[in-house]
Order: C-alpha cells, then structure tokens, then sequence
C-alpha cells in the first residue's frame, strides 16, 4: 500500500502514488511544493483514466503516458497557440505521449514561481520551430502565424518580421541566437506573467 500523506483540514488526500523519496525529488526539481504535486498528478490521472490508473502490473501513473492530444485538449491550453509545441517540447518522445514526470516539469517552468531565465530558455525552444538552436526568418515567420492564427497577409508578416530583425540590428538572413532573444525579453516586463499556465 502507498504511505499516508498527512490530513489537510478535513480533507484526507489518501494513499500516496509516490514514496516520500520520489516527492522529496520532485519537490527539489520542481517549484511546485508536495500539495501541488499531488493536485497536479491528480489532474494528469483525469485525463485519461483507463490509462493511467495504478494497475496490477505493479505500475503506477506516474510511469505511463497521457496521450500529447489529451494534454493540448485541456481547458489551461484552450486558447494558447502554441500548445502543441509545449507538449512536443516536453514529451520526450514529441508525438505519442507524455508522462506524469514530463507533466509536472512542464507546468513547473510555466508556474508563476519558475524564475525568468528558465523560461526564456523554453520559451526559446517553442520559438526554435526548425530546432537549429536559433531563431531565424522562416521561426519567426511561423511565430507570427501562431499568434495571429494566420491572418496576416504575406506582406504584413513580412513587414514584421524586418521589424524584428531591425530592432535587434540584424539582417533577416542571419539567425537570432539565444542571447539574442535573451535580450528582447529582458526588455518584455509582461514576460514573467504571460508566460504562466495556471492548473
């Protein structure tokens, strides 16, 4: 049986899906404390039950996948443009499915506690839609497209992206590396909050 996590009001969470050593790691490698993890592996176990439910194999949720269309389909990503390239980015088998593990890990860098340089660094690889490791005119035109859910005209895309790239003093055939982009958003005071997802 899994060990008893202590009482919370009146409230008992029940047996544990984890052992005090596996949520003491979690707890270290995330920024989410024991409660939150609990909650948030509770959340994952809703989004596909019949998958991830302890089984009398011996393994338990923690160690099986949600499928990556199951994650995207959550109300927390209804209208973000980019969730299929979060799940792609923190699966690490990009396509099938993601873990209990990879879950937490990513809404741990999109909590409101994960410091800015974490995030900049993910929201670089969301960016890095080629994954050359830069941003380059054909990312940045595909940002744009995300964004605007592809209503800019070629022109207007075009325009924007020669703004971009003249405002860092670049040609658009050349490729913003990670200081780079390390250096717009340190001038972005919005980064830290519109870069959260609240679950």
């Amino acid at each position: 049986m899994g060990a008893k996590f202590p009482k919370f009001g009146k409230k008992s969470i029940g047996p544990l899906p984890f052992t005090e050593i596996e949520l003491d790691a979690m707890e270290d490698y995330t920024f989410f404390t024991r409660r939150d993890i609990l909650r948030i592996h509770k959340r994952f176990e809703q989004l596909s039950p019949a998958l991830v439910m302890r089984e009398k194999d011996g393994i338990v949720s923690h160690e099986k996948q949600v499928p990556l269309a199951d994650i995207v389909a959550m109300p927390e990503f209804k209208d973000n443009p980019f969730r299929h390239r979060m799940g792609g980015i923190f699966a690490e088998d990009r396509v099938g499915g993601m873990t209990f593990q990879e879950f937490l890990e990513m809404f741990s860098i999109f909590s409101r506690n994960a410091p800015r340089d974490i995030k900049a660094r993910y929201a670089f690889k969301i960016y890095d839609f080629d994954g050359d490791g830069f941003i380059g005119e054909s990312d940045l035109k595909e940002l744009l497209r995300c964004l605007t859910r592809g209503e800019l005209s070629d022109g207007e895309t075009e325009y924007i992206c020669n703004q971009v790239f003249d405002e860092m003093h670049m040609d658009l055939d050349e490729l913003m590396a990670y200081s780079d982009f390390e250096r717009i958003i340190s001038r972005a005071p919005d980064f830290l909050n519109t870069f959260c997802i609240r679950i």
